[in-house]
């Protein structure tokens, strides 16, 4: 009894303590001392890592009062830094007008885009807004072009993996709509390079190539086939799928993507095997478009994964479909001709028990 009674002291010392600093946050007059409102931060940020954090906040409306402090002080690097820090790791729900804190993160992103750190906090909170906007909404931030903010952060950090990620993640958001992947897939942004260049600087950050194989899946899905394979983005996405073999969503993304390009793909490859420099290449080119081993590793090391079942099963169908010289490739090499066998039998085993 003591103990919980001691318990119920302490919860109610946080309580009345986090009120306090709220009341506090309510009551800053833009010009105050700066060093004042960053202790001020500072204390309601470390209720944020109480594991009472989701009650402390219940109803507290700390959204408005943070916002206006953003605003206010959207010069001042320091203050935008702890603020955005408590902004996105709240642990309270905020029905603040969403237009309203994605215009000012992006307004953050525009005066701070120097700044690395601020860049990394304010691409967070906006992946997370991004994430939980309506349709209209993220069609709405293309119609703006309010992307080209995104663009413009990452060509200033396109070697921090952190901003490239999280500039993927937002692309990843805006890629819903149907709308949004033709404005992405235009002239003007050629999102597929961008993700294409990310792959290619981060071969070995799993994350990145995860978001960068589902990014290309949806804008796969728009039927921009031909684009996207005269582009070599499969090459890019068999190298990400043989590279991340227990990863389920990448597995799932990514053999879904090369089954919508399949037939693209070697419709390409008939027409470029007429000229001599492609037949000069054709042993390295299947090397990179060769995704039966990769299918059958999806198929035999996620059994119980309906959706990487299906994606690979759709694959490895389609690879089967159109490439017409599938046995020749494989030829007398022993091993081949026994995974390929093993693939199409445990094709089979999917189909039977679904």
């Amino acid at each position: 009894m003591a103990s919980g009674g001691s318990q119920g002291c302490e919860e109610e010392e946080e309580e009345e303590a986090l009120k306090k600093l709220i009341v506090r946050l309510n009551n800053v007059q833009e010009g105050k001392q700066i060093e004042t409102l960053l202790q001020l931060l500072e204390d309601m940020l470390v209720f944020t890592y109480s594991d009472r954090a989701s009650k402390l906040f219940e109803g507290k409306n700390l959204h408005v009062p943070l916002l206006i402090v953003l605003d206010s002080y959207m010069r001042v690097s320091s203050v935008q830094q702890l603020a955005f820090s408590l902004y996105q790791g709240r642990m309270y729900p905020m029905n603040f007008d969403e237009q309203n804190k994605i215009q000012l993160i992006l307004k953050m992103l525009t005066v701070h885009h120097a700044n690395v750190n601020l860049s990394t906090v304010g691409l967070k909170a906006l992946d997370l807004l991004l994430d939980s906007v309506s349709e209209e909404q993220l069609m709405e931030f293309v119609e703006n072009k309010d992307y080209m903010i995104l663009l413009s952060t990452l060509r200033n950090f396109k070697g921090d993996k952190e901003i490239v990620l999280h500039v993927l993640c937002c692309l990843h958001s805006l890629a819903v709509p149907c709308n949004n992947v033709e404005v992405l897939m235009s002239g003007n942004v050629r999102c597929y390079n961008i993700v294409v260049e990310a792959m290619k600087a981060f071969p070995d950050n799993e994350k990145i190539q995860e978001v960068s194989c589902s990014l290309l899946h949806r804008l796969t899905l728009g039927n921009f086939f031909n684009i996207l394979v005269l582009n070599e983005v499969h090459v890019f996405v068999v190298k990400a799928v043989q590279q991340y073999p227990e990863n389920a969503a990448l597995q799932i993304s990514a053999l879904s993507c090369l089954a919508l390009l399949t037939e693209t793909i070697f419709l390409n490859q008939d027409l470029e095997e007429r000229s001599e420099a492609q037949e000069n290449n054709d042993e390295e080119d299947t090397e990179k478009l060769f995704w039966l081993e990769p299918c059958y590793k999806a198929l035999m090391r996620h059994r119980k994964n309906k959706h990487v079942q299906e994606a690979a099963c759709w694959a490895l169908n389609n690879l089967l479909m159109y490439q017409n010289s599938l046995h020749e490739k494989i030829g007398d090499d022993e091993g081949q001709s026994v995974l390929l066998l093993d693939s199409i039998e445990s094709l089979g085993s999917v189909l039977a028990s679904a």
